[in-house]
């Protein structure tokens, strides 16, 4: 049986990215949620605890969170809970752990902007230059549109797609 779980938090530590031996990429960062609660006597709020989470993000998804997310960032997480009990000879502990399914900014304070990465874009900016004159070539995607932003460097010029095509006017 599989327990999922989902939290609302703030990133405890920016994400860090590393490939295993297997050649998958998997990012790591630590979650903290933290409970208010309100004396109904004052109308004061006050932390009531915090619970630590160790969360592990696999494949594309742990790239997307390495360009994303940052320490202090409040985020949603949904994903397998495990909880992983150790010792060290002196005491006894417990990580609670969540393989994520789904990360992304809470919006309950702020706002956030989604910009798409298609995988024809992610592999464009990943080939090397073609050869040629020097001149970078527009990155496109499979369908032939344009995929802003993929392969530019500093010295690239804005490339205008189909403007050698006839106005249908």
């Amino acid at each position: 049986m599989t327990d999922r779980i989902t939290i609302e938090g703030t990133a405890g530590s920016t994400p860090q990215l590393r490939t295993i031996p297997s050649g998958r990429q998997v990012a790591n960062l630590r979650v903290a949620s933290t409970l208010r609660r309100q004396d109904p006597a004052t109308g004061q709020w006050s932390d009531a605890g915090t619970n630590w989470y160790s969360v592990a993000v696999w494949g594309d998804l742990a790239a997307h969170v390495v360009d994303s997310i940052r320490q202090g960032d409040p985020v949603l997480v949904t994903g397998r809970l495990r909880i992983a009990t150790w010792g060290d000879g002196e005491r006894p502990g417990t990580t609670v752990e969540i393989d994520a399914d789904a990360i992304g900014h809470s919006l309950r304070f702020g706002t956030t902007s989604f910009q798409r990465r298609s995988r024809a874009a992610a592999e464009t900016a990943e080939a090397p230059a073609a050869p040629g004159n020097g001149a970078p070539e527009p990155a496109v995607d499979a369908q032939g549109w344009a995929a802003p932003g993929a392969g530019a460097t500093s010295e690239a010029q804005p490339v205008l797609v189909g403007a050698d095509v006839e106005p249908p006017f």
